[in-house]
């Protein structure tokens, strides 16, 4: 069984004191959510469609979605306990993304991540194009920078 306390204090205006309110939340039973299962991420020209099925266990309230190339996790999007996929529009072209899902349950108790789901996007990166004028006695100066 968890408890938790939330302390509040205030003053009495009749009295001239300072009061102190405890407040408590109780729930029985508090038990993290487990993980989505068959996490699967597919591409189709400029979407990525994350899927997966329902946490096997107490109600979820919300899923918590995360991406990353390399190096650490990135919040990607939060979706309602009820949904079962997620479409991203903005991804890069010509990259791997690798996907995991967490399930948050009443009093924000989190599952342990799914496991992975991996997509290459195709495609070539976008090119940037910056051209700087500047225009300095009379004279322009024009350059041009492209980055892949």
């Amino acid at each position: 069984m968890c408890v938790r306390v939330i302390e509040r204090q205030s003053s009495d205006i009749f009295a001239g004191r300072s009061v102190v309110e405890l407040f408590c939340t109780c729930w029985s039973d508090a038990v993290r959510p487990r993980s989505p299962v068959d996490v699967k991420a597919t591409w189709d020209r400029a979407t990525v469609h994350i899927a997966w099925r329902h946490s096997p266990s107490q109600p979820v309230v919300r899923y918590d979605i995360q991406y990353r190339t390399v190096g650490r996790w990135v919040p990607l999007a939060t979706v309602s306990g009820n949904a079962t996929s997620y479409d991203w529009t903005t991804p890069s072209r010509g990259a791997t993304y690798q996907f995991r899902l967490f399930a948050v349950a009443v009093g924000d108790l989190r599952s342990e991540p799914s496991p992975s789901a991996s997509i290459q996007t195709t495609g070539q990166r976008e090119r940037v194009v910056v051209i700087v004028v500047v225009v300095w006695r009379s004279v322009v100066y024009i350059r041009t920078v492209c980055s892949v």
